[in-house]
């Protein structure tokens, strides 16, 4: 009986091989010859042909998933760190992209000021498969829009003189606005630019007003000089109409409105984003406030005033959809690097520009409030729901005012159901939209933010007993809070690196996000707190992030204080700078931004490193800076400044457009 069992189990495994090799070369036969040679060259490289069957793409030949496989898989495709790593990019492209893998001397001639332009010679992986030549080039600069340029034809009718005492022509006004509503409203919608277009040229103060305008035209007034560095107008108006802005919010905040409300967000973004700290938070605290006795969020289903938004025109819900959810998100990302209480309730009005059900059509109803798609992203959906998400998380994080991240009360269960909806979440965005970075900005900012709020989950949890306790619900036997987390900060190195190449010229603010979770947890990182640790590579990383920094810093004084705080992190992190070289660092960002008029009184309260909420703060670490720099450079004064192969001491941030070495002078100083 025994013998006669073992034959037959013998007899299928040897009939399970034999269809498999079927189906395998099958296979061979309806795929691209070119590719059937390297799946076969693969083969002749491995000691097990059948467990490569399973790597290959749209599950050709079903064999038994087993933690094998993974690994053989991983062998013959991109390089990652972990095998959760490989098994997530596999498995949620949608939310996890393709990485890239990068040679150290490509990185390294990015931070040295060589062009950045990528040849197939410094991509590791084969460049049939992962890169062209000229892939990840730089985005040419635009030139400056005419009228017959602007995104929308109504501007040509803009008669500014009506809402603003600032003087400012009206084709240049055009310009401006044109320039914020394609570059930057995908990002953050903060109205619904339809309705408010046609009321800004027809004079009309329904849904416009003359703080909603003054506010725009500050935010707009700086990003102008990143599509057109030449043109210095822009600037020098910024301060003029956020003077004018201050003036009509104390008049128009004691009056609760749709308008108002949004006018608040524009202004609060742009005083955050220029350092204005005091009256940013004013505004902040103001925002939330009316948005709540509005009833746009934070109330529950029932309530009344929320009930009789759905009885008003179209056209008001319309606009009324867009504000809310935009005031929803911009409060939820703050609230991930400031101290913000969590919202309880998600907005009652439906998402903006909601997708239809698979399979149905969309309807064209007016009762449907589909905003015009040119203004809204593709992912603004996605987005909406992101933070429905980060919001629950937040709820539960985060006690008492609001700031302290505890992981000792929340179990793993909580933890993992959360990253599958999040995960579920993300597969709605259609698959390949960012491939090797060819994407609209908006779309990188977009995946930016999605990392940031699944670091933020697992964040807690990489001090913590259960850091590398494993997850089940994946099929890596290494998926643990942390090698996810891991996993995130590699997808942010990546998305900094496409902004930098291909946005560099005209980089939004919004990418500041990655600088604040990426350099946190490379200064932070060691063997026992990450399943990665090359030094010299993720300082070169950190300096890309740092030339990014200083790139912003032309358009805002604010980051000169942030790269303050980042090189203070970079010093306390033994072995990762010296004082010196930071000090030296710091003094070319500042030199490109000699024409601030007061870049010290700018600051930052953000939360620079979210495993310290209340110690690294940006304003706090910035102004450690000095002591923690000179008091290095006094205990280490007979250290070379160096950690080994890959380390650069020549980055030179001074200079705008290439960024050239240090001069021997400045080295040695």
């Amino acid at each position: 009986m025994y013998y006669r069992t073992a034959r037959r189990l013998d007899t299928d495994e040897l009939h399970q091989k034999l269809q498999n090799y079927n189906e395998f070369f099958l296979y061979l036969q309806r795929i691209p010859e070119t590719d059937a040679i390297g799946i076969v060259r693969r083969l002749r490289a491995l000691p097990d042909p059948t467990a490569i069957l399973a790597s290959l793409e749209g599950g050709a030949v079903h064999t038994l998933k087993r933690p094998s496989d993974i690994a053989v898989a991983r062998a013959v495709s991109v390089p990652t760190d972990t095998s959760i790593e490989f098994e997530l990019m596999a498995c949620h492209r949608s939310a996890y992209i393709k990485i890239i893998p990068v040679t150290r001397s490509f990185l390294e001639s990015l931070v040295d000021g060589t062009p950045s332009v990528v040849s197939t010679s410094l991509i590791t992986s084969p460049a049939s498969h992962y890169s062209s030549p000229g892939t990840l080039a730089p985005t040419p600069l635009p030139p400056s829009p005419g009228l017959r340029d602007l995104i929308d034809q109504r501007l040509k009718k803009l008669r500014i003189a009506y809402w603003t005492r600032v003087a400012i022509d009206d084709d240049f006004a055009a310009q401006i606005i044109s320039a914020y509503l394609e570059k930057e409203h995908m990002i953050t919608p903060f109205f619904d630019a339809d309705i408010v277009l046609a009321d800004l040229v027809a004079c009309q103060p329904r849904f416009c007003s003359a703080f909603l305008v003054s506010a725009l035209m500050f935010l707009a007034c700086y990003r102008k000089q990143s599509y057109t560095p030449l043109d210095v107008r822009a600037a020098g108006l910024a301060v003029n109409f956020r003077a004018e802005a201050e003036l009509l919010y104390r008049g128009e905040c004691s009056v609760d409105s749709i308008i108002t409300v949004s006018g608040m967000m524009v202004f609060t973004a742009a005083c955050f984003y220029h350092g204005a700290e005091a009256l940013a938070h004013e505004l902040l605290g103001g925002l939330r406030s009316m948005a709540g006795r509005l009833a746009l969020f934070g109330v529950a289903s029932g309530n009344p005033v929320a009930l009789s938004h759905l009885g008003q025109t179209e056209e008001w819900r319309r606009a009324a959809s867009q504000v809310a959810w935009a005031a929803y998100n911009f409060l939820s990302l703050l609230s991930i690097y400031h101290e913000v209480s969590p919202i309880k309730y998600p907005p009652i009005l439906p998402i903006p520009n909601t997708p239809p059900p698979k399979g149905k059509e969309r309807a064209t109803t007016p009762l449907d409030l589909i905003s015009s798609r040119r203004y809204v992203s593709p992912v603004f959906h996605t987005t909406c729901k992101l933070y429905v998400i980060a919001q629950e998380i937040a709820a539960v994080y985060k006690v008492g005012d609001g700031t302290k991240l505890s992981s000792e009360r929340v179990p793993l269960a909580f933890l993992e159901a959360k990253y599958q909806k999040l995960l579920e979440c993300l597969g709605e965005v259609e698959e390949g939209v960012l491939k090797d970075g060819n994407g609209p900005i908006h779309l990188i900012v977009f995946y930016i933010e999605c990392h940031i709020v699944i670091l933020s989950l697992f964040q807690p949890f990489q001090n913590s007993p259960d850091a590398t306790t494993r997850l089940p619900s994946f099929t890596s036997l290494d998926c643990s809070p942390r090698t996810v987390y891991d996993a995130s900060i590699n997808q942010l190195k990546q998305l900094v690196l496409w902004a930098h190449l291909r946005y560099r010229e005209s980089l939004p603010i919004y990418v500041n996000g990655a600088f604040l979770m990426l350099i946190g947890a490379l200064t932070r990182a060691d063997e026992t707190t990450s399943s990665f640790r090359d030094m010299p590579t993720e300082r070169l990383y950190f300096l890309l992030c740092l030339k990014c920094v200083s790139d912003l810093y032309v358009q805002y004084p604010l980051f000169v204080n942030m790269a303050q705080a980042f090189l203070a992190m970079a010093i306390q992190q033994h072995g990762y700078m010296s004082g010196a070289e930071a000090v030296a660092l710091l003094e070319g960002i500042k030199r490109r931004g000699s024409h601030h008029a007061a870049p010290d009184e700018a600051g930052s309260s953000a939360i620079a490193d979210p495993a310290e909420p209340q110690a690294a703060k940006m304003n706090i670490l910035a102004q450690k800076f000095e002591v923690i720099s000179l008091m290095d450079q006094f205990t280490h004064v007979n250290d070379n400044a160096g950690v080994g192969d890959g380390y650069v001491s020549g980055l030179d941030l001074a200079t705008p457009a290439s960024d050239a070495v240090y001069s021997q002078e400045s080295r040695q100083s």
